[in-house]
């Protein structure tokens, strides 16, 4: 598994440097590179849950599956709601999305089945909103099976009476109704179901809803009765807010705008409102009063009313005001990659070439580049980067006054990539470009850690000094980084025969995180640090105070990545109770991935086995193992450290040298729970031998036998049993 650092590399964005401009540039220079993205089919032959976005984003961007294979690949989605429904409603709920969304692209033959049995499943169990989101798509589907409208008004008078009773209750101890109203769940529960698919059946339920809490009357088209009536301002104000979203979705939104700007008097209500809806009404063209409308429903409404005015800038016909949005509200959604960019493409080939575009492009393909090396699908990753460098070369060959975009970040990914290929050659010279193209803090970490782990003890230590080198924005960051190698650098002191000089390291470094820690505003950022600081306490023997700062450390951030780092420490140190006590919470996390979930878990048990912690200690361990379906390399892992597959089968079934690496490692921690330290050793040599150097595995291996030579040390001086820990 890739080590992720708690710092975030570089910002993507970063990357970008100059503000969004119009250039009148002919289009024809850019046909080599813009054509269509690389990927121009779907890529992976095995169905995996985590890789559902991936196939979404195939078939979404206008891909189709043939007959056998849509099939295979439709009873596949649906058989993944069905068994998630029993265990885990919000995830069999964001899968079920996802296949509303392919099926629009391109229907599936088990789509209503499925959303049949899902509505019925969150409606037994209570799951209001996800039974709304699926009752609204039966109301206008051709299953008549039930009568879905009462079911749904059924539904709708349940909130009705729930909010009535929050009204009241809240309206005793507060005197705004404002106030109140914000505690509605109702309210954001039926915004959420209004979707382009489901447009009037929504907007019909929404209304019903709105009628019955606030005692109102939706009469014809026409607005006025109600903003122009005598309830109180406060009320009328939060009802022009749901008005004038409900008005987007109607065919004649720009009569519908003009008629209530000049029935009601929203200035009394609320003057931004009024100028902007007035503004539209007599230049609906212009698109910058849509994208302040935008901003504010995304704020007051949510996000599918801000996709809504997306739609509508696009209608105007100005295309990059269009792109903008597009990109704005689908950058960070993986499923929507595809389309988004073969958008891009088309825009910058009808001679519309911008800078902005460009930019849009890069990000949205580095997107694309980072989420396929994140799953480690190398050879597709590669094909992105060469996309990218494409895309780069043409930019700054068309605007030849800037360097618009680095490739610093690019070249760092890309030697991960190598680097799990087994190609250290190459893996090396993406680093030494890195640095070459932008000469940033952490590429200088990255070549440091790689000398080390090459065993260049000396040449290492030497580049150690070049972190005081940086000045202005990276001299801090510098720093930091310097103090967060201190572990291998102390280290790298013991090789070299310096073991005070090793000392002075840690200390120094220990003394470093003190001092600035109280300062850092993050939590995520405070809580990795505790964890460096931890683990330095750790190698200067005060164990009992690098697991107080590890507790801090969870206090404070309750993210997956600190989950896992903790639990690695703990394994390191032997403190396994403690690592089964943080499993235990982490696997009761419903917003940590089942992935960090699992490389915790086969961590753990092996160690549980190892040190005689009984089996009810450490059964939700056992228990998440065998309930873990997700993916198939990942249950290989599995069942090595369970006992069921064999050492020798895992790496049969392996793909590649990052994969042998895994199951090496992981077949080492299960001998040592069988077999003992001197079996776990060979497979931790092993594991290193692949020289994977951005693996927790190769980490965790190289500490292991580093810990038990410094034990097997103190044992032959003193006569003692020699536990280090």
């Amino acid at each position: 598994m890739k080590y992720l650092s708690v710092i975030l590399i570089f910002s993507l964005f970063s990357a970008c440097n100059v503000e969004n401009k119009k250039n009148t540039l002919p289009s024809s220079p850019m046909r080599f590179v813009l054509e269509k993205g690389p990927v121009d089919k779907l890529i992976f032959s095995e169905f995996i849950l985590d890789n559902i976005y991936e196939y979404a984003a195939w078939i979404i961007a206008g891909n189709k599956l043939d007959s056998s294979r849509k099939n295979e690949f439709s009873r596949w989605v649906s058989g993944q709601i069905i068994e998630k429904m029993g265990t885990d409603i919000d995830k069999a709920f964001k899968v079920w999305m996802i296949f509303r969304k392919i099926n629009a692209a391109q229907e599936m033959p088990d789509y209503l089945s499925t959303t049949l049995k899902f509505a019925e499943f969150s409606l037994k169990t209570a799951n209001i909103k996800q039974t709304l989101h699926a009752l609204t798509v039966l109301v206008g589907s051709k299953d008549k099976s039930q009568d879905w409208e009462s079911k749904i008004s059924g539904i709708i008078n349940w909130l009705v009476d729930i909010d009535s009773l929050r009204m009241a209750n809240c309206m005793k101890v507060r005197s705004k109704e404002s106030r109140c109203i914000a505690n509605f769940s109702g309210d954001s529960i039926l915004r959420s179901i209004i979707k382009p698919d489901v447009g009037d059946i929504s907007l019909a339920i929404y209304k019903k809803y709105l009628e019955r809490v606030h005692n109102i009357k939706f009469t014809g088209k026409s607005y006025a009765s109600i903003l122009n009536s005598d309830l109180n301002k406060e009320l009328k104000s939060y009802i022009a807010d749901r008005i004038t979203g409900m008005i987007l979705f109607e065919k004649d939104y720009t009569s519908a705008i003009s008629n209530l700007v000049k029935e009601v008097k929203l200035d009394e209500l609320n003057p931004w409102l009024d100028d902007i809806l007035k503004r539209i009404a007599k230049s609906p063209a212009k698109n910058n009063l849509w994208e302040d409308l935008s901003n504010y429903t995304s704020a007051k409404l949510g996000h599918d009313f801000s996709s809504r005015i997306c739609e509508i800038i696009g209608k105007n016909g100005n295309k990059s005001a269009h792109r903008n949005c597009l990109v704005k509200l689908n950058m960070n959604k993986q499923e929507e990659l595809l389309r988004i960019r073969d958008f891009l493409v088309k825009n910058i080939n009808e001679n519309n070439l911008e800078l902005g575009a460009m930019k849009d492009l890069y990000k949205l393909s580095y997107r694309r580049f980072a989420e396929l090396v994140e799953r480690e699908y190398l050879d597709e990753a590669l094909i992105e980067a060469e996309y990218i460098k494409k895309i780069t070369s043409a930019a700054n060959s068309l605007w030849k006054n800037e360097k618009f975009f680095s490739l610093s970040t690019l070249h760092s990914r890309l030697s991960s990539i190598y680097m799990i290929q087994g190609n250290k050659k190459q893996a090396r010279e993406e680093l030494e470009l890195s640095w070459k193209e932008n000469k940033h803090p952490y590429t200088l970490a990255q070549m440091i850690q790689m000398e080390f782990w090459d065993k260049n003890y000396k040449k290492a230590t030497e580049m150690m000094m070049k972190f005081s080198d940086f000045e202005g924005k990276n001299k801090g960051y510098a720093s930091y980084l310097f103090m967060q190698l201190a572990r291998i650098h102390s280290v790298m002191q013991e090789f070299l025969g310096d073991a005070e000089r090793a000392n002075q390291v840690r200390m120094v470094a220990v003394e470093f995180f003190r001092k600035i820690v109280g300062n850092i505003s993050g939590n995520s950022l405070r809580a990795g640090m505790l964890v460096e600081a931890g683990e330095l306490y750790n190698d200067l023997g005060k164990q009992d105070f690098a697991v107080q700062l590890f507790q801090h450390a969870l206090s404070i951030d309750s993210s997956c990545f600190l989950y896992r780092s903790v639990i690695k420490s703990l394994v390191l140190y032997k403190k396994t109770a403690l690592a089964v006590d943080v499993f235990n919470a982490m696997a009761g996390k419903t917003d940590c991935d089942d992935k960090s979930k699992l490389y915790s878990a086969i961590t753990v048990l092996p160690s549980a086995m190892r040190d005689g912690l009984k089996p009810y200690e450490y059964s939700a361990v056992t228990n998440f193992l065998k309930s873990y379906k997700e993916n198939r390399w990942q249950r290989y892992l599995k069942q090595i450290v369970t006992g069921e597959i064999s050492c020798e089968d895992a790496l049969k079934k392996a793909a590649n040298n990052g994969q042998r690496a895994e199951a090496t490692f992981y077949c080492g921690m299960y001998m040592w729970a069988k077999k003992g330290w001197k079996a776990a050793e060979e497979k931790f040599k092993k594991t290193m031998e692949f020289k994977i150097y951005n693996y927790i595995e190769h980490d965790m291996s190289f500490w292991f036998m580093h810990y038990e030579k410094l034990a097997s040390e103190k044992k032959d001086s003193t006569g003692s049993k020699g536990r280090l820990f």
